[in-house]
């Protein structure tokens, strides 16, 4: 990636279940790219267990932060990822508690980022890496639903894309370990 790329563009940085990580930018700002992976990459739960719990306290958070952080990325990959402040995001729709903001060097979108920065559910829909595939992640004609950070109805429920690239502002139960996770973070261009 150089300091020519635009939003929309397609990058490849890190690698997971044996695969480049292709990533779709999707903001820039100071020589700095928001950037999502453009498949899901891993099925996961978005809490073990079935806890009342926010982006702050889930066990998704932690994953993407350590395992999944040290595993995906080189020493000199992990130097251009930047710690950000992901905000905690209230869910319009329902009124339930969404917990902190937090420092995290990999997030999940919020609702209102996946609205804002995905035109159309079109846009949103997402396609899993065989690796995700193969860990008994659902699917709908080999579209996977994917996984937000802000929280359903309830606080054991959290929200998400579904298969159609639809926002379920209602949620699913946070242990679904049959959904995909597609991080997010900020990178620095050089």
């Amino acid at each position: 990636m150089s300091n020519d790329s635009v939003v929309g563009d397609i990058i490849t940085f890190g690698n997971y279940g044996g695969e480049d990580i292709s990533w779709i930018i999707l903001d820039e700002e100071d020589g700095k790219y928001l950037v999502i992976s453009k498949y899901g990459l891993e099925a996961k739960e978005y809490h073990i267990g079935n806890d009342y719990v926010t982006w702050e306290t889930c066990t998704l958070r932690s994953w993407l932060n350590d395992e999944f952080y040290n595993e995906a990325f080189s020493s000199s990959e992990q130097m251009r990822i930047l710690t950000t402040n992901v905000t905690a995001d209230h869910n319009n729709a329902q009124s339930v508690d969404s917990g902190n903001d937090t420092q995290d060097n990999v997030f999940l979108l919020s609702i209102d980022e996946a609205d804002t920065y995905f035109g159309s559910d079109e846009d949103r829909v997402c396609y899993p890496i065989e690796y995700a595939l193969n860990k008994g992640l659902y699917t709908i004609d080999e579209a996977c639903f994917w996984w937000l950070r802000t929280p359903g109805w309830r606080q054991d429920q959290v929200s998400y894309v579904s298969p159609d690239g639809a926002i379920g502002t209602f949620g699913l139960d946070v242990n679904y370990n049959n959904r995909v996770v597609r991080p997010a973070m900020w990178i620095s261009a050089e």
